[in-house]
């Protein structure tokens, strides 16, 4: 089955999934490949909505992506059934969407990239981003390589 939607999952929504989902795309429509990528958080403070971090916005714009338009987002509020593939940024977050919402395993991509939050350090967000960029190359290597 040909992945169309993608759905990448942190915590907060406000750090890691909003920066792989913008690399991801970027990634994506390089190669030609027409597919929908989103970002959600699992916890529920993303309810409020909100710009991603400060931290993860000046990593974008030093990659050459532009995150000023991200709103954050609870992943309970997002219909699911509508992706095709999850990119989970840590095992909690995978653990999560196989336990509260029955996403299959077959769907799940753990990345395992550690949380920068709550370091206010930028350095540390820019190391963030440059395992982000590694995991997302990964992720398209792995997943639409065989395309």
């Amino acid at each position: 089955m040909a992945i169309t939607n993608i759905l990448c999952v942190c915590h907060g929504n406000s750090d890691r999934s909003p920066l792989m989902a913008a690399v991801l795309e970027m990634f994506l429509k390089n190669a030609g490949h027409d597919v929908k990528v989103e970002s959600a958080g699992i916890l529920e403070i993303a309810t409020k909505g909100g710009p991603a971090s400060i931290f993860s916005t000046t990593s974008a714009k030093r990659l050459g992506l532009d995150m000023s338009g991200h709103n954050k987002r609870w992943v309970d509020n997002v219909k699911l059934d509508e992706f095709d593939l999850f990119v989970c940024l840590d095992r909690q977050v995978a653990e999560y969407l196989f336990g509260r919402h029955r996403i299959p395993k077959e769907k799940i991509y753990n990345v395992n990239i550690s949380d920068p939050w709550p370091s206010l350090e930028q350095r540390e967000h820019d190391l963030t981003a440059e395992t982000i960029v590694s995991m997302a190359y990964r992720v398209v290597a792995r997943k639409f390589s065989a395309e």
